[in-house]
C-alpha cells in the first residue's frame, strides 16, 4: 500500500437534543452537528523534514497523534487509549501495522474534549478520513464510519453510533441504532450550550444506566426518553419552542433518575431556567460534560452561565445552513 501524500480530514462535534442513553436500546435520538469540530492531517513520520521531526526520527520515535488544542501528543507505540483507538481504526481500514506505526497525525480542535460534545467521534472521523486519503484508499462513507466506530469502542464500550454519524454527515437528524441517521429539515434553532468543566466517562455512564435499568429496553424511563425524542422532533418542526423546552426538562428529570446527572449539571439547568430558558438538560452521556438550554434569548442564558464562571456559547442548528466543507 503506497502512502506518500498528506491526507486531510474533518469531523463535526455534536449535540444530542433528546434521546441520550435510550438510543443505546433502540429508541430514536434527536441530534445535531456543531460547526466546530476536529481537523486532521496524516503524513509519514519518515518523510517529514523539519528539525523537530528529524529529532523524532533520530531518537527512534516514529508515528504519533497530536492535537495541540487538547495538549495531546501520543506515540503510536504507547499503551494509551488514543494510540489503541488509532490502531483499531487503521485495522478496520485495512492499513498495515507497519504503515500505522509510521503515521504522523496532527490536528486542530475547535470543540472541547471531554465535554459531551462528540469530540472523540470528531477526532475519529477526521483521523479516518485523513489516513484513508494519505494511504490512497478509496474508502466509502460506510467504511470511514465503521473505522471511526472501531476507534469509539476504545473509549465508550458500546457506542450507539450517533456521534460518528453526525461527525461524518453533519446536519440534523433522527438516529436509530441499526438504522443510522435519517436527515431532517427542521427550522433554524439557536440553542445555548454550557460546559460544566467536569470530565466524564461515557463508558461508566452507559454502565450506570445499564445497572439502573437491568439493561431492559422496556424500562419505562427508557421508553419515555425515546418518546420525548419523537415529541421533541414534532415540536421543533412546528416551532413550538416551549413544548420543546418542556420535553428537555422532562428528559433531564428522567436522566437524573437514571443516575447520570450531577450537582453541577443541575446548577447549570437551574441557572438557565432562571435566565428565561423554557427547558434545560444535559447533552451526551452525563456525569459531567455539557448542558443545553432552549430559550427565546439564548444569549441571556449564556450570559447567566458566564456570570457564575461557566463557559458557554450559542450554537445555531437546523435551517438550511450548508454543511461543513469537508
Amino acid at each position: 500500500m503506497a502512502a506518500h501524500r498528506d491526507g486531510h480530514g474533518y469531523g463535526h462535534g455534536k449535540l444530542i437534543i433528546l434521546g441520550e442513553h435510550s438510543v443505546v436500546y433502540g429508541y430514536p435520538a434527536l441530534a445535531a452537528a456543531l460547526s466546530c469540530g476536529v481537523s486532521m492531517t496524516a503524513s509519514s513520520a519518515n518523510e517529514v523534514t523539519d528539525e523537530d521531526d528529524a529529532d523524532r526520527e533520530r531518537s527512534g520515535c516514529h508515528g504519533s497523534t497530536e492535537i495541540a488544542d487538547w495538549r495531546l501528543a501520543i506515540s503510536a507505540a504507547e499503551d494509551h487509549p488514543v494510540a489503541v483507538a488509532r490502531r483499531n481504526l487503521c485495522a478496520s481500514l485495512g492499513v498495515a501495522p507497519w504503515i500505522e506505526r509510521d503515521l504522523l497525525v496532527r490536528g486542530q480542535a475547535s470543540v472541547p474534549a471531554g465535554a459531551g460534545l462528540g469530540s472523540s467521534a470528531a477526532m475519529a472521523v477526521a483521523m479516518a478520513r485523513a489516513i484513508a486519503a494519505h494511504c490512497g484508499l478509496d474508502a466509502s462513507a460506510e467504511q470511514i464510519c465503521a473505522a471511526a466506530n472501531a476507534s469509539e469502542r476504545t473509549f465508550h464500550d458500546t457506542p450507539s453510533g450517533v456521534d460518528v454519524a453526525l461527525a461524518y454527515h453533519g446536519g440534523v437528524g433522527e438516529f436509530r441504532r441499526g438504522a443510522g441517521l435519517a436527515p431532517l429539515q427542521l427550522p433554524l434553532l439557536r440553542i445555548a450550550v454550557g460546559v460544566t468543566g467536569d470530565q466524564r466517562n461515557t463508558k461508566a455512564m452507559v454502565q450506570t444506566v445499564a445497572a439502573a435499568t437491568a439493561s431492559r429496553a422496556d424500562d419505562p424511563r427508557l421508553v419515555e426518553l425515546g418518546q420525548l425524542a419523537s415529541d421533541g422532533r414534532s415540536a421543533w418542526a412546528e416551532r413550538q419552542w416551549r413544548s420543546l423546552g418542556r420535553c428537555c426538562d422532562r428528559a433531564q428529570a428522567l436522566l437524573a433518575e437514571l443516575g447520570v446527572a450531577t450537582d453541577r449539571i443541575e446548577l447549570l439547568c437551574r441557572t438557565a431556567r432562571a435566565a428565561g430558558a423554557t427547558g434545560a438538560k444535559l447533552t451526551g452521556a452525563g456525569g459531567g460534560g455539557s448542558v443545553i438550554a432552549i430559550a427565546d434569548d439564548a444569549d441571556a442564558v449564556v450570559a447567566a452561565w458566564r456570570a457564575i464562571g461557566v463557559y458557554g456559547f450559542v450554537a445555531t442548528v437546523g435551517g438550511n445552513l450548508p454543511p461543513e466543507q469537508l
